[in-house]
Formats: structure tokens, sequence, C-alpha cells
């Protein structure tokens, strides 16, 4: 009786099939007291239980024919929520899951037009985690909606699409992952944006926030849309 031999072979690290250029480096403007101040977008001031705004970069990649919204920020937490103590800031890694038609408005955007991409999953990861790598992320990102989407098809067939949509935003609330506004500066063409906004600005009718916001050209805003050479990322 033969028997046959199995190489071991290690599993290909999860990498994107596409990426988008990065925006980086960018101001954020804030205006207090009636004075305008600005500064880099991955600073921030810190202020116990206040957020404050920022990031070291955002871009769009694929992961399989999924698209999403990458952004690498500080984001702040309580080290014990339950006493309210040692508010920190920890480095997260973000992915937010982004339709085409977000995508295309985006990309699209006109003079004087509010953009808003809302998100219904998303999914983060601690940077500074022992086990952190940006393939591992992908890996656990994909699996992770992969998951969901199965169990949204088992509660849709067992108690009906209302409940398996109920349970959907139970566990992924709607959030505005990015709110974009294309103006004119100082005779200049660009695109102001802040990130994850309160479910507040989910609102249509919630006006864009013109005290504080990430500032940069339009053609700088447009790298977003053009591919990026090199697909990895840390």
């Amino acid at each position: 009786m033969g028997s046959f031999a199995q190489d071991r072979v290690n599993e290909a690290p999860k990498a994107l099939s596409y990426k988008s250029k990065e925006i980086r480096r960018i101001y954020y403007w804030e205006k207090q007291n009636g004075k305008w101040k600005s500064r880099f977008c991955y600073t921030f001031p810190y202020l116990s239980g206040v957020q404050s705004d920022n990031f070291s970069s955002i871009f769009i990649g694929n992961i399989d024919s999924l698209k999403f919204l990458f952004i690498d920020y500080n984001k702040a937490e309580y080290k014990y929520p339950n006493l309210e103590m040692d508010w920190t800031y920890y480095r997260k890694i973000r992915a937010s899951l982004t339709s085409d038609e977000d995508y295309a408005n985006l990309k699209n955007i006109q003079q004087g037009e509010i953009v808003r991409v809302i998100t219904r999953f998303s999914n983060e990861m601690y940077k500074n985690h022992q086990e952190y790598s940006f393939p591992l992320f992908l890996k656990l990102t994909e699996t992770l909606y992969s998951a969901e989407k199965t169990l949204y098809k088992l509660n849709c067939k067992e108690f009906g699409q209302d409940y398996a949509d109920n349970h959907w935003k139970s566990t992924y609330p709607e959030e505005c992952t990015l709110l974009v506004k294309r103006t004119t500066s100082e005779n200049k063409d660009v695109v102001r944006f802040n990130i994850l906004i309160p479910v507040l600005a989910l609102s249509t009718s919630h006006p864009f926030p013109e005290n504080y916001y990430f500032e940069l050209p339009y053609e700088k805003y447009m790298e977003l849309f053009e591919a990026d050479r090199n697909v990895r990322y840390k």
C-alpha cells in the first residue's frame, strides 16, 4: 500500500489586492477664541475625556473584492473605564467597509459639495498589540466580515430580514467615517474633511463644521484615488 508525502507549505500572508496612495502630513485647522490655529494631522493636544482629531495615514484598499477606507490614528480611551481613570491614547488601525457609491461620490466631489461616507461595518486593532501585523489585521477583518455575513443570512432564513437587519445594526451601528467638503480658500481649490464623526452628522441637514477640519489641496486629495505601487503597509 503506497503512501504519499505531504509538503509543509506556509500560507502566504494576506495582502491588499489594491492600495491607493496615502494622505499624510497635512494640517488640521481649528478656530479657538476667534483665532485660527493649525497643527499637523498626526499630532494632538491632550485633554482628559476628549478625543482629539488626528491620523497618521488615510488610504483606500481592497481586501479581495471588498473596498475599505483605512485610518491609522491614535484613539483615546480610559485605561480603567469603570473608574474613568487614566485617559490614554492608543495607536490603532481601522478598516471601514466603503460602498462603490460612496467611493464614486468621494472621487467625483464638486465645488461646494459635501459627501458623507456612511459605514455599516468596520474593524479595528491596536497597533501596539504584540501580535499585530498588517497582514494579520487584513485576515482578521476578512474573517470577521465573512462570519457576520454568514450569520446575517442565517438570521434572514430563521427569523426574517427585519430581525437580521436590526441585529446587524445593533452590532455595527451606522457611523459617518468621513465627512468631506470641497471649497475655495484664498483662491485655491481645497478639500476639507473630518473623520469618525458622531451619529449626529448622519443627517444630511447637519452642516459641515466650519470651525475645525483637516485641509489639503484638491490635487493632493485626488491622490487618494491613484494606485500606489506598493500595496504593503505596516
